[in-house]
């Protein structure tokens, strides 16, 4: 294998590495919110309810990013790779932005907004555990 097909191999595996992680967080994210629906008795108000909805949104946030952004993202660029290769040899995938019109934030940029609001999700996520009311302990 010549020296710019192996470049290409590479990009193409990183590709799927940062595929397979954002897939993985939606996962995690996705089974989240099935458990906060099995915790919840009945709808949350005052302030515990305000929590629940900035989890709710911070999760359904990041599964947006990952889901549309980032897993979207990834066949634009490998579909460009080959002659960004050629004009760049040492490019990084993060700097390269995709979607259809090529419209989404660069792919690092994409996955550091996805990384946050799963991390905001899970303070978010320990809070409403830690303060839920007695009923749902």
């Amino acid at each position: 294998m010549n020296s710019s097909n192996q470049l290409e191999s590479n990009h193409l595996e990183a590709l799927k590495l940062v595929r397979d992680w954002s897939s993985g967080l939606i996962i995690v994210e996705s089974a989240a919110i099935g458990v906060i629906g099995s915790l919840l008795r009945q709808s949350p108000t005052g302030w515990y309810g305000l929590l629940t909805a900035l989890l709710l949104v911070s999760l359904v946030g990041s599964i947006w990013v990952g889901a549309v952004w980032v897993v979207g993202t990834i066949p634009s660029i490998a579909e460009k790779l080959p002659t960004l290769l050629q004009v760049e040899p040492q490019l990084s995938i993060y700097e390269q932005k995709g979607g259809l019109k090529g419209e989404h934030p660069s792919l690092g940029t994409q996955c550091r907004l996805q990384i946050r609001l799963f991390l905001l999700s899970l303070v978010l996520f320990s809070l409403f555990v830690f303060f839920a009311p007695p009923e749902t302990k």
